[in-house]
């Protein structure tokens, strides 16, 4: 893995730089939340939003070593299917399809609390679906 990078697409990655990693990005992650709540005009809800997600930040980095290495190593063990200490490019790209059907299950549960008498939950298109907006832009 390049220096706190993404690795490399046949690159397998070791506990110590999946930690070292993901304390580097929730570094960088604290920042740019500091720069977006410091912006003027922030409506209400979304300094909400910003500020519960910067908590969640500072309380992982304010964790002692122990404790973080624990949390790290816990996710490391979820992603690590065949658990032989080492992420492979297969175990990676299982688990950002998993991440990604969760957070798309959060953001149809989302709007489906917002939009409650809406006939049917919004939700982006699946893998191989064509878009329907797109298409009705271009058949213009």
């Amino acid at each position: 893995m390049a220096a706190h990078g993404a690795p490399a697409a046949n690159e397998v990655i070791t506990f110590e730089q999946y930690r070292d990693f993901r304390i580097h990005d929730l570094t960088q992650r604290r920042a740019r939340l500091a720069q977006q709540l410091a912006a003027p005009n922030l409506s209400a809800a979304e300094k909400k939003r910003l500020e519960r997600r910067k908590t969640d930040y500072d309380r992982l980095a304010a964790m002692p070593a122990e404790e973080g290495d624990r949390h790290f190593r816990e996710r490391f063990d979820e992603i690590d299917a065949n658990h032989d200490g080492k992420l492979d490019p297969e175990e990676l790209a299982v688990w950002r399809e998993k991440q990604r059907e969760y957070y798309q299950q959060q953001a149809t549960e989302r709007a489906v609390n917002r939009f409650p008498d809406s006939p049917q939950p919004l939700t982006p298109p699946q893998a191989g679906e064509t878009n329907p907006f797109a298409q009705r832009v271009r058949n213009k």
